[in-house]
């Protein structure tokens, strides 16, 4: 991952360290501050603010990924409704098919019936 590394030290003498990165167009930021009381490390104050970044990256693409999977889930909740509907819709339709097939053979039965 590719990071521009931004250093400054604030009034109070804390020394700051922010990594910056991109996800989806946008900048993510990681930031790394030492304790004026605290020894300056900056390859310790690099990797840490770098670590950051990523976590916040990775975070970004969790929820990402979650309201995407969500998404998803709703979709097929809402076929698998709407193939229920159609079965019972099916079923329905098929059983009034042989209710009136039914009709039909019992009235050209009684008719053939009546005719001899």
């Amino acid at each position: 991952m590719r990071y521009k590394m931004i250093y400054y030290a604030k009034p109070t003498g804390e020394r700051v360290t922010v990594a910056e990165s991109t996800f989806a167009g946008k900048r993510v930021k990681g930031v790394a501050v030492c304790h004026i009381n605290d020894t300056y490390d900056k390859e310790f104050g690099d990797k840490l603010a770098q670590a950051r970044c990523d976590h916040a990256i990775s975070t970004k693409r969790v929820r990402r990924i979650n309201k995407q999977l969500d998404w998803y889930k709703k979709y097929i909740n809402n076929l698998y409704e709407e193939l229920h509907k159609a079965e019972v819709a099916g079923d329905k339709a098929t059983d009034r098919f042989f209710e009136t097939k039914e009709i039909v053979e019992n009235l050209v039965s009684q008719t053939k019936i009546s005719e001899q």
